[in-house]
């Protein structure tokens, strides 16, 4: 009897470029029959970026951001354009972006491209929430980041938390 699995799909419409992702790592036909995958839905992402409070850890240029979730990877999204009134020393500033749901986020990639004179960026952290589930997640880096063209991965900062458990029996 023959199977079929799939790890992800993608089906883009030929004449609007619109697209649907599909992911979940299953079989599809067994001998049971067909099955069905649903969309990964498209949800928005507020990602705010700290620049370090140095003289020079302003950048001036394109912030490109992949997130890499549970259940997968975004494409590469455009944080920030160029616009030299952003990622200015000592500045939070927050930018929006749509992307497909990739879960809870573990790591982050980011690429810069330089438009300014500054070659790198004076990264304190990132932090992504997902506006859909409120789920969130802070990636400190406190240190440069080149403009070379290769992506720089930021892992998930978590907190030491101690809890105290009551249970009720």
């Amino acid at each position: 009897t023959s199977a079929w699995r799939v790890a992800r799909a993608t089906i883009r419409r030929k004449d609007t470029g619109q697209e649907w992702k599909f992911s979940g790592d299953q079989w599809i036909y067994t001998w049971y029959g067909w099955t069905s995958m649903e969309p990964v839905p498209v949800v928005t992402y507020r990602v705010e970026a700290y620049t370090n409070n140095f003289p020079d850890a302003g950048f001036d240029g394109r912030l490109l951001v992949t997130m890499h979730g549970e259940s997968g990877d975004t494409e590469e999204v455009e944080v920030c354009s160029g616009s030299t009134s952003y990622l200015r020393p000592g500045a939070t500033d927050c930018f929006y972006v749509s992307a497909h749901s990739v879960g809870l986020l573990k790591a982050i990639s980011v690429r810069l491209e330089a438009t300014g004179s500054e070659g790198k960026w004076g990264c304190g952290y990132v932090d992504v929430t997902n506006w859909t589930t409120d789920a969130r997640a802070l990636f400190e880096h406190q240190a440069y980041i080149a403009a070379s063209g290769a992506p720089t991965r930021i892992a998930k900062t978590t907190a030491e938390v101690e809890y105290e458990v009551t249970l009720y029996t």
